[in-house]
């Protein structure tokens, strides 16, 4: 008789330690402690250093040891920026404006922001960061308030936004270019909420001028946007990091109002729900396009009642589990 293990499946290896360099999915009999292990990708969000200024609505960029946050909201408009070195936060030199909900991108000692509320009025500069100082350049087309950004600091896609919200403009290190294309969903309040590439974007959630939350998932080609598969549920000031195939979205606003600290992960055509960040918050200061889904940062931010310091790592990994078999 045929034994359908030998015709259609494979034999677990029994070896006498964890192999050295473990793969997603793998599994083996440990014949010196006499178990079976697997071993499965697991995410999980850890504490971080606090930020100094404890504040909401701030743009970020960088990666999860050499971040960036500016602006916000918190105890009022700030211009303080702070670098994250991968355990804890320090004050650098301020930005040309106090503003919350600005667009941003690029690297800890490259970024470009543009746009945001200063209160009496919506900005329209632009201003770059070198790591040290921050000079000003040409103004947005256009002032935006909760636009979002995604790219670097020479190739940035800035879209959507209040007083217009659906547009799409280009900044290539200098000037600002009218795409020309518009969103399918119109929304704002959505700073934190694009990652990936000026030619390769993703955004998520968001807000319509209506004050209607939003789940749906939009990614941009460099020439149009294309509607996706929608987040679990429609949320507000959610934020992202990542590619467009491989992004991370955790927190935001939900209907209620109430926050939410739901961890999703996109593989480019489905999201996945995974492990929950510690704090449930909106509005959190994540990373674009300069982390990876399986390295985000999430930092301040607003729990529903206030402004918080707290800073949280998340981190993907092949992981080495032990079956029980009782």
């Amino acid at each position: 008789m045929s034994i359908y293990r030998t015709l259609k499946g494979y034999s677990v290896k029994a070896i006498a330690d964890d192999p050295d360099n473990v793969k997603e999915g793998q599994i083996w009999y440990e014949s010196t402690e006499e178990v079976v292990k697997l071993a499965p990708k697991i995410g999980a969000w850890a504490s971080g250093g606090n930020v100094n200024t404890a504040r909401r609505q701030s743009a970020g960029a960088g990666t999860q040891t050499a971040g960036i946050i500016y602006g916000g909201y918190g105890p009022a408009f700030s211009n303080a920026t702070e670098e994250y070195n991968g355990s804890s936060w320090s004050t650098q030199n301020n930005a040309p404006f106090a503003v919350y909900n600005a667009a941003g991108g690029g690297t800890q000692t490259a970024y470009v922001a543009t746009g945001g509320d200063l209160g009496p009025s919506i900005n329209a500069v632009t201003a770059e960061y070198d790591g040290t100082n921050w000079s000003t350049t040409n103004n947005h087309p256009a002032p935006r308030n909760g636009a979002s950004g995604a790219g670097s600091q020479t190739a940035l896609v800035s879209t959507g936004g209040s007083p217009s919200v659906r547009t799409t403009f280009y900044y290539n290190g200098s000037t600002w270019s009218d795409q020309s294309a518009n969103l399918n969903t119109g929304r704002s309040e959505n700073t934190n909420s694009s990652c990936g590439t000026q030619t390769a974007a993703l955004l998520v959630g968001g807000e319509t001028p209506s004050s209607t939350y939003r789940a749906e998932v939009e990614e941009w080609n460099g020439t149009s946007w294309s509607e996706q598969n929608n987040i679990s549920a429609a949320r507000r000031q959610v934020s992202t990091s990542g590619t467009q195939t491989a992004a991370i979205a955790y927190g935001g606003e939900v209907a209620g109002p109430a926050v939410t600290a739901v961890t999703q992960v996109y593989d480019g055509t489905s999201w996945t729900t995974v492990a929950a960040m510690a704090t449930a918050a909106r509005a959190r200061g994540g990373l674009g396009d300069g982390s990876t889904s399986t390295a985000a940062l999430a930092s301040s931010g607003h729990n529903g009642t206030a402004n918080i310091a707290s800073t949280e790592e998340f981190t993907e990994a092949v992981t080495t589990r032990t079956i029980d078999l009782s």
